[in-house]
């Protein structure tokens, strides 16, 4: 017999907390969904900062990890500067696909003239006034999907004591990325101030500011729409113990046992970050 229930799991033994009606099913699985928006947010982000760890450690590295012997040739000292672009370009994919994702998330959800939107443009809107970087990234995505590599220009600083290693000083070279038109109407007048060879770390110690905000800030916007499905979930299940699994969903019952197969799991974990970040 199938019905829709709401289960608790510990210790790999499953306990009955009751049955739903269909409404009250699908009043959940909304709930469950608006939570999963937030856990997204928090990986997506997560993904850019270590893209951007990844591409960082590997201007200052040593012998165990990229490096077993110092480049002779030219050819060996492109592929240092193809693996700096590989790692850039993961960063900035990642750094702009995500922005995308929320805008168009925002608008599939709330509608374009929505407040949440609005909200989020506003936001957005500020991160690309207030910092160069936010800017000259999202614009970079496309120059190195559609044109070339972003990055032409890189000094080795070989370092023998105590062991071997390598620090790479990474540059943007001005005439190449302005010699792209539709890169050089976005930030023509924001390089004036740069010279035709400019370095990259400042813009990427700068970005960090912004990576590392946007998620309150997601919290804020939306934080009426997460609290009301945290209470909703709460409410069927009470005070949740976040040691344990909880299940809902359509179980056929076999032997007075719950067979899981069509059960979603709450993500328990994620409503009691949303509490400690409430708090925070």
């Amino acid at each position: 017999m199938e019905k829709f229930l709401i289960l608790e799991e510990f210790e790999r033994k499953v306990y009955l907390l009751g049955e739903l009606s269909s409404e009250e099913y699908e009043e959940l699985d909304k709930a469950k969904n608006i939570i999963d928006i937030l856990i997204s947010y928090k990986r997506r982000i997560d993904e850019i900062l270590i893209n951007h760890s990844e591409y960082v450690s590997f201007t200052i590295h040593d012998t165990k990890e990229f490096i077993e012997k110092e480049p002779t040739n030219r050819i060996e000292l492109d592929g240092y500067v193809l693996e700096i672009n590989r790692r850039l370009i993961n960063f900035i994919n990642s750094f702009k696909s995500f922005f995308e994702y929320l805008e168009k998330n925002f608008k599939n959800r709330y509608g374009k003239e929505s407040i949440e939107y609005e909200k989020l443009k506003k936001y957005t809107g500020g991160l690309y006034d207030t910092y160069f970087s936010y800017k000259f990234f999202t614009h970079l995505r496309n120059f190195a999907a559609h044109n070339d590599y972003p990055i032409h220009n890189a000094n080795f600083d070989f370092v023998y004591e105590p062991i071997f290693s390598l620090k790479i000083d990474v540059f943007f070279v001005k005439s190449h990325l302005l010699g792209d038109r539709t890169l050089k109407g976005k930030i023509e007048k924001d390089l004036k101030k740069y010279g035709e060879i400019f370095p990259i770390d400042p813009l990427l110690k700068e970005i960090l500011a912004p990576l590392n905000g946007v998620f309150s800030n997601l919290l804020k916007i939306e934080k009426d729409h997460f609290e009301r499905a945290v209470n909703i979930i709460e409410s069927y299940f009470g005070e949740m113990d976040y040691k344990k699994t909880y299940h809902y969903g359509i179980s056929t019952i076999i032997d007075n046992k719950y067979i899981k197969d069509r059960l979603k799991e709450i993500p328990n974990e994620a409503i009691e970050d949303f509490h400690n970040w409430g708090n925070s």
